[in-house]
């Protein structure tokens, strides 16, 4: 808890934070700044989703480089199948990363995701990993890694526009992971308890 009395010693503080935060004993993604004035406090309110008195400023994400050496799939909740690149163990905010979830066909294709190909990932909040960007000089294939098959079922895959999106689908209507996602999904939705993958 440190008290400043300006804007300017807000700014500094943050900045000084920002340089010394591996220093810390413990670990921080950003700082909240908050109004140590209860009238204040009260005559600006809140909002439906948070306090005006108040803010959460975060930290720019540490980020590094690594080399993508498999593209992985596993079936979402909604049917499609999710690309995951594997990427060669970088250790990251204290953690080391291996995996990094590439959401979408495009997702792949602006980021350059594709074996050999070197891309740039951050820990979200410094904790999910994800890809911000690739090294344009790194780039040794053009060719985005989208299989021809499901890796659950072995049957025929297509990229389907979904909303503005390419996704990659299992074309079995039967494939047992596309009906066992949907089954969870609908059972989380409900909140049924003990249920699980087994």
């Amino acid at each position: 808890h440190i008290e400043v009395s300006y804007s300017e010693g807000t700014v500094f503080y943050f900045h000084k934070i920002t340089e010394t935060r591996d220093e810390l004993a413990y670990k921080i993604d950003g700082l909240v700044i908050r109004i140590n004035d209860l009238a204040a406090s009260e005559s600006l309110g809140i909002t439906s989703h948070h306090p005006r008195y108040a803010i959460a400023l975060k930290f720019d994400a540490e980020v590094a480089e690594s080399e993508v050496v498999e593209v992985d799939y596993k079936m979402s909740r909604n049917g499609t199948l999710t690309a995951v690149a594997v990427i060669k163990p970088v250790l990251l905010a204290g953690a080391t990363v291996s995996r990094a979830t590439c959401h979408n066909i495009n997702f792949m294709r602006d980021y350059k995701v594709a074996v050999g190909n070197t891309i740039r990932v951050a820990r979200s909040g410094d904790v999910i990993p994800k890809i911000v960007g690739y090294v344009p000089d790194l780039v040794v294939n053009n060719e985005v890694s989208i299989r021809d098959t499901c890796p659950d079922c072995g049957s025929e895959t297509k990229v389907q526009r979904n909303v503005n999106t390419d996704v990659l689908v299992c074309t079995n209507v039967y494939c047992f992971a596309k009906l066992a996602a949907c089954i969870e999904h609908y059972c989380k939705a409900l909140k049924i308890k003990q249920f699980g993958e087994q």
